[in-house]
């Protein structure tokens, strides 16, 4: 019995310091956390023909920022985003990706 609750402590303590979660990483650019996941994200747009530098963010359907959850909406802000062209690319690898319809998705121009 000792052993389940020593467990389960260790366990709890994982989950209170998000080594099970999303880990998050800081840019160069400035301080704002990422997800490994918006970093992967904002790497795949930046690749697409036209966009250029590249920053996203993305929420989740029930707590914030936790990898695993159901995407809710995905912002981007690119160089490209005055494009016409440029928009539909990444509204079309957005809605690939996350399954979610075009009006959850908000592209604007990265100052």
């Amino acid at each position: 019995m000792p052993r389940a609750v020593v467990l389960l402590a260790v366990g709890l303590m994982l989950l209170l310091f998000g080594v099970l979660g999303t880990s998050r990483s800081r840019t160069e650019n400035n301080d704002t956390l990422y997800t490994d996941e918006e970093a992967r994200l904002a790497e795949l747009c930046s690749s697409v023909e036209g966009v250029g530098r590249c920053r996203v963010m993305i929420s989740y359907e029930d707590s914030g920022y936790r990898s695993g959850e159901r995407v809710m909406s995905v912002c981007i802000a690119c160089d490209g985003a005055d494009r016409a062209a440029v928009r539909r690319s990444l509204t079309d690898l957005i809605t690939a990706l996350y399954g979610i319809g075009s009006n959850r998705i908000y592209i604007a121009r990265l100052e």
